[in-house]
Formats: structure tokens, sequence, C-alpha cells
């Protein structure tokens, strides 16, 4: 991960704990996807590097119409909470938070290869809870899980 945008994604996360609504900063907007949001995001998606990292349930290739059914989905299921993530006015990733009254606990997986991720995860105050060994299943074969979370 270069350094701007592991800056980037320290800051997103660190943001995320005090404001889960729109959020505002220097660097980046939180906000709700938008429909024109589809061809930014069939693009990362359709990097291999990028979905190597990501769920086997994330359809390859990614299609513009798989990223229109994803936005139209969240907006008609208003428990989903997933922002886009807005560098530039360009739409360069999503995140998603889970509520539960009014504890908000954020929470990550990232398998358990992705080192960059969880230094990430580590910078921006999470902590490490466990590796779940062999949960998902990716590229063939089984990986492991690291469960990191925060809780405000």
């Amino acid at each position: 991960m270069n350094p701007a945008m592991r800056r980037l994604s320290t800051s997103i996360f660190a943001s995320a704990i005090n404001e889960v609504d729109m959020k505002k900063d220097k660097s980046f907007t939180l906000r709700p996807l938008v429909s024109e949001d589809a061809e930014s995001m069939a693009k990362q998606l359709n990097n291999k590097k990028v979905w190597d990292n990501l769920r086997d349930g994330l359809p390859h290739p990614y299609t513009i119409e798989d990223a229109k059914s994803f936005i139209e989905l969240q907006h008609n299921e208003p428990s989903l909470t997933c922002y886009g993530i807005v560098v530039d006015g360009r739409l360069v990733g999503n995140i998603g938070f889970t509520r539960n009254h009014d504890v908000i606990r954020l929470y990550a997986t990232p398998y358990g290869h992705n080192k960059a991720s969880a230094r990430v995860l580590k910078k921006a105050g999470f902590l490490f809870k466990c590796v779940m060994t062999k949960a998902a299943y990716k590229n063939g074969q089984f990986t492991d899980e690291l469960y990191f979370e925060r809780i405000k």
C-alpha cells in the first residue's frame, strides 16, 4: 500500500469512530453511494490484486451492473450503513458500519496474509482480538481471517 493510501485509510478509520454519518475531512468525504459511482466501483473491483483481498461473494469480473445492483440495495435497505469514500471528487472505495443502539462497533476481518490492512487497523486504534482459522474461502482455498474491533 502506498504511503498516501495508508494515510487515507488510517484517517478514514480514525474519523469513522467520531462520526458515522456524512463526514467531511480535508482529505476525503464519506457519503452515501450514488448511481454515478457504479463505473468507478466496477473499475476498482476488477483489479485482481484488490479482489484477492475481498470476499469470494464479490463476483469477478465485477461489472457496472453488479455495482448498480449493490448501490440500489444500499438505497432500498435502510439498515445498511455503507458509505462511499471520495477523494478529489472521485469514489476510491467504500466502508460499512454496524450500529447497535447507542453503541457503535467497528470491526474488520482482513485475510491473515493481508499484513498491510492489519497495520492500518492497528494504527487507527483497532484492537486485534483473534485469528479465525480457515474462516474464509478465497481463490480455491481456505484462509485465515484476523478479527479487529473498535468500540466507541
